[in-house]
């Protein structure tokens, strides 16, 4: 998620810190995170227990998926992406209240908007265009895939792909950044091939 790179990049917040605050929370807002992280803590604990590493569903493709695929897959067919963004919010927010960070709201409130504008989503048959007015993108890309995904880890199964557009007006630092993301109606994913 963008706006844990931008914690850590910018406010210097560790990102020990920041999984600890999003996986200790127990009841979130809307009830879209913490519910999520229920099913996660439920089914680590029935894996313990000598239960199965995935989850069945008779519903999609009638197969047993990897916890957090059918959590995505759910997530997005229950209608729940603006409610999980809207709890990530606002665990964040908490995360830079508690160590009195101030002038925070925008940037995060981007950063969270540009992720959950990259997720890929069914029958999205058009590009979109969003303004920036901080250089997330910049940011992202520098520590995306070193820190959070691994090595790129699942990255390309779940992202649209991103390309900044030159402004019409010369700035020095490219902002506000006009950012364009590219649909693909079945993902670049060698799966969906």
């Amino acid at each position: 998620m963008s706006g844990f790179i931008l914690a850590h990049s910018v406010y210097g917040i560790d990102y020990k810190e920041l999984l600890t605050a999003f996986v200790t929370e127990e009841k979130t807002k809307t009830g879209a995170f913490s519910d999520l992280i229920k099913v996660f803590y439920d089914q680590a604990r029935n894996m313990q227990n000598g239960g199965p590493e995935f989850m069945s569903s008779k519903r999609w493709l009638n197969i047993w998926w990897p916890p957090d695929e059918l959590a995505f897959i759910k997530a997005v067919t229950e209608d729940k992406l603006d409610d999980f963004y809207d709890d990530a919010k606002g665990i964040l927010y908490g995360v830079f209240d508690q160590r009195g960070i101030k002038n925070y709201e925008g940037v995060i409130s981007e950063s969270i908007f540009l992720n959950k504008s990259l997720i890929k989503l069914p029958n999205q048959m058009r590009d979109l265009e969003i303004k920036l007015n901080w250089n997330i993108l910049d940011i992202y890309n520098a520590d995306w895939c070193e820190k959070v995904v691994w090595w790129s880890n699942k990255k390309g199964a779940y992202l649209y792909d991103c390309l900044v557009t030159e402004n019409k007006r010369k700035r020095k630092l490219k902002i506000p950044q006009v950012i364009r993301i590219e649909s693909e109606p079945f993902g670049n994913d060698a799966r969906y091939q």
